[in-house]
């Protein structure tokens, strides 16, 4: 009779074969946005993502009559000489694993006009990303909130509190790939201590410091989702990452708890852009006690199987949970 652990593994096993035989191998789309709240009711229900192809492109922000399409001369026009909080790391990794540390991003006080420039220069060594997801449309960026649609009325009905994301894209490209949250032992979490980048010896670039912020320690996937192949653990558990490239006016339905990993094309201006609209979980709901069920047992296996640990990516590992 097999061990405890191997039961485990073979339920495990179990269980993500089911949940990868009755979905789909891809992200499917349709045009337009859902034709009512009962329809995207269906499709929450279903906890699995889809891309609404040209939901937002009515938006004053995509539309060139507008005389608001968002471009940097429009941006520097409309609140150029605004503060902005802006992140900086030497590789564009904010909030990400650096070896057994997990590190938040160096940040600094530039105006609109000046984030812009430091963007679209290609000499720039610092990676610069205006990423605060605190409601920033209503306070930061009030100036741009006529440009969109901020209240989804089909979203707003059908979703309630559960814990959901929206993300439309504006400027650019966004390249998602996506894990089920069924699939939680092929990300590899692990107990990541809190660091930060900072700026040394008057140094114009972030420099990375290994002192840790007090004594937190942040639970954080280090799966690389874009190395499945070469990752012995994900491929022994069949991990299955789907991609999905936003087109700008695109929305994606990111559905509670699902992984993901982003990676963005600059448009010819050298902006990228999109509008996330956040909707809080009901912890009530099924899926977070299936969840953290699924994920107790797996951190399980995963802390007694040697095969799991490998070290950290720090140029690449950016996968995040939607959990939080």
């Amino acid at each position: 009779m097999g061990s405890d652990l191997d039961e485990i593994r073979n339920a495990l096993e179990e269980l993500i074969e089911v949940s990868q035989d009755v979905t789909t191998t891809f992200v499917p789309s349709k045009r337009g946005p859902p034709k009512s709240p009962l329809e995207f009711l269906k499709q929450i229900n279903s906890n699995f993502p889809i891309v609404y192809k040209g939901a937002a492109i009515h938006w004053a922000a995509l539309d060139p009559l507008s005389g608001r399409q968002w471009s940097r001369e429009y941006f520097e026009r409309t609140m150029g000489d605004e503060i902005i909080e802006v992140a900086q790391t030497p590789l564009g990794n904010a909030d990400a694993p650096v070896g057994n540390l997990f590190v938040e991003p160096y940040t600094k006080e530039m105006t609109m006009r000046e984030f812009i420039c430091a963007l679209v220069d290609s000499k720039s060594e610092i990676v610069h990303y205006m990423q605060s997801q605190n409601s920033n449309m209503d306070t930061v960026f009030a100036k741009l909130t006529e440009d969109i649609e901020v209240d989804l009325d089909w979203a707003t009905e059908a979703i309630g509190d559960h814990y959901e994301n929206l993300h439309v894209q504006v400027l650019g490209k966004k390249i998602f790939r996506l894990i089920s949250p069924i699939e939680h032992i092929s990300v590899k979490e692990r107990q990541l201590q809190r660091a930060r980048y900072i700026q040394k010896n008057g140094s114009r670039i972030p420099v990375f410091d290994t002192e840790v912020i007090g004594d937190d320690f942040v639970p954080w996937p280090t799966l690389d989702p874009a190395k499945i192949s070469d990752d012995p653990w994900a491929t022994e558990w069949n991990c299955r990452v789907l991609t999905v490239t936003l087109e700008p006016g695109d929305m994606l339905y990111l559905p509670a708890l699902w992984y993901h990993s982003v990676s963005q094309v600059a448009n010819d201006e050298g902006l990228c852009c999109s509008v996330n609209m956040w909707y809080d979980m009901d912890f009530s709901n099924h899926l977070w006690p299936m969840w953290s069920f699924v994920r107790r047992i797996s951190n399980y296996v995963t802390s007694h199987s040697p095969t799991s640990s490998q070290p950290v990516d720090e140029n690449n590992c950016t996968l995040t949970d939607n959990s939080t």
